[in-house]
């Protein structure tokens, strides 16, 4: 049962306004790009939805989306938690498209795309330095 719903974020309807209204390709075209990885993130978390309704015992699990945590003298992100009787899982949702390979020495995911490497901060570190967050 979902607790919190995800909102759309504000920033992409003013980034999208401000594309609108641009005549300089050279910023339209760097805007294009910081609007298209949101989109993609933004998807991506959203269609989480549709496998968590395939869960067992819904109505035992609150599902909470976009939390922003107070941690000591900041804030920690989690795109969704999972909370049931018998655990609580962090769920990191990436929308990232090419092949992947999760470099563990240190600690990033590579993505190929198109014969272009491009490194991503680790999901899984990511992970874990919540659930710390979360426990401390």
């Amino acid at each position: 049962m979902i607790k919190k719903v995800r909102i759309k974020p504000i920033y992409m309807d003013k980034l999208q306004l401000l594309m609108n209204r641009l005549d300089d390709d050279f910023v339209r075209q760097s805007l294009e790009v910081e609007l298209s990885k949101m989109t993609a993130g933004y998807r991506g978390e959203d269609s989480i939805n549709y496998f968590l309704n395939m869960l067992p015992n819904k109505k035992e699990c609150h599902v909470l989306h976009d939390l922003r945590i107070p941690h000591e003298s900041t804030f920690f992100q989690i795109d969704t938690l999972i909370v049931n009787p018998t655990y609580i899982l962090i769920i990191e949702v990436k929308n990232i498209s090419g092949n992947l390979f999760f470099d563990h020495t240190f600690n990033q995911l590579i993505r190929t795309k198109n014969g272009i490497e491009e490194p991503f901060q680790d999901p899984i570190s990511q992970v874990e330095r919540q659930k710390y967050q979360l426990e401390h």
